[in-house]
């Protein structure tokens, strides 16, 4: 549904060129060379690390040249010796050369064309994607209404809001399917309180996140750390981290300091240290047990209104005269926030506290929908709950 083109792409293959007999160095060399200008050049246009792509004639013209490199490292190769493997990797090398072309001719309306710079073991990854704005007409030509599929089961605990299944719909397609809600078999009324806190500062000001740290260390005293923080950003992140430096007594952890499957084997092992994490920990991290008691989640979940796909897709939504907010945006956002909320509760006899110090969640119009999209709960505005909910007899971790 995408396509990709990175600067570590063609690296790898040119680097498994270079070991087959028969290849032409200096063809290969010159193919490093124009690949590492290209994505320099790719690195300059913005410095933002997404960025939609808009591509330069002299961007156009490296990309050419280096389609024509690419070409040479296999025109070059000894005829004689090309085997197996060696077609394989010209195959690659002739599919990263489609890719680079789509990309730069970044004709297609129904796709946006961005860029994306990250880092993977301390070395810079430059990304060029080419993204589909609607995915469910391929996805239901390509896989639900295929021949070749007899059935298909979609399960998760995010796939509806308050048992609607319609944004998943819009977003993935078939239309035609069945659709069931199931209740929990957690009992979130008995395993869980919500905190909402009251004097919350405003998230829209640039102060929000030092404004916040205190109602966060009054958080993690009352559940002597076993927690999870949760930001929408990096910086949001650092600025309260630093804010903790020295002034806590448990084992601080942060995203990005150690490989994420090393972070939570940490906070496993430490009953009492406290996770500061980003957007990649709202999902898919099991911490059943005593370790995690709390789930904080400092900020609803939008998107960045300057991601290149968001922007893109509320554009999108907006020329066909809905509304990009309550039909993407909000939805989204609601199912984020359940997806951190849910965290917590991995076992039925788990139990602690969700605390969201997001105002908006009570002072908003929109608030409400995202109290509807969380599992029923006992709320609370007073921290003075939290110790005898979590000191009770049922208190029992697995």
């Amino acid at each position: 549904m995408s396509i990709e083109v990175s600067n570590m792409r063609l690296q790898v293959l040119l680097n498994q060129l270079r070991k087959r007999e028969g290849c032409h160095l200096d063809a290969i060399h010159k193919a490093f060379a124009i690949n590492g200008s290209f994505f320099d050049a790719v690195d300059h246009l913005e410095s933002n690390n997404k960025h939609t792509l808009f591509p330069t004639p002299e961007l156009i013209k490296l990309g050419q040249r280096l389609q024509e490199a690419v070409k040479d490292t296999a025109r070059m190769f000894a005829i004689d010796l090309v085997g197996e493997r060696e077609n394989a990797i010209f195959k690659c090398l002739d599919r990263f050369k489609q890719d680079l072309r789509e990309i730069m001719e970044a004709d297609d309306p129904e796709r946006v064309y961005w860029v994306e710079k990250s880092e993977r073991k301390k070395r810079k990854l430059i990304t060029m994607h080419a993204t589909h704005l609607n995915v469910a007409e391929n996805l239901d030509r390509l896989l639900f209404y295929n021949d070749d599929l007899s059935s298909a089961v979609l399960t998760s605990a995010t796939l509806s809001i308050g048992g609607d299944f319609s944004f998943l719909r819009e977003k993935v397609g078939c239309s035609s399917a069945l659709e069931i809600s199931v209740d929990s078999p957690f009992s979130y009324e008995d395993q869980c309180l919500l905190y909402l806190p009251q004097g919350l500062p405003d998230p829209r000001e640039p102060g929000f996140h030092k404004g916040v740290a205190p109602f966060i260390r009054d958080i993690l005293n009352r559940t002597v750390g076993r927690a999870f923080v949760l930001f929408t950003s990096y910086r949001g992140m650092n600025e309260v981290w630093n804010e903790f430096q020295g002034c806590l007594p448990w084992q601080l952890l942060r995203q990005g300091d150690l490989p994420k499957n090393k972070l939570i084997d940490q906070f496993k092992t430490d009953i009492h240290s406290v996770l500061f994490a980003t957007t990649s920990y709202w999902e898919g991290v099991d911490v059943p047990g005593e370790a995690l008691s709390c789930v904080i989640l400092v900020k609803l979940p939008f998107s960045v209104p300057d991601d290149p796909l968001t922007k893109a897709k509320i554009r999108s939504i907006e020329r066909s005269g809905g509304n990009a907010f309550y039909n993407y945006s909000l939805p989204e956002a609601v199912l984020r926030l359940r997806q951190g909320f849910g965290r917590l509760i991995r076992s039925r006899n788990d139990r602690g506290i969700v605390a969201i110090l997001d105002p908006r969640v009570r002072r908003s119009s929109y608030g409400r929908y995202f109290i509807k999209g969380l599992p029923t709960c006992r709320e609370i505005t007073s921290l003075d709950e939290i110790e005898p909910f979590l000191q009770s007899e049922q208190h029992i971790k697995s």
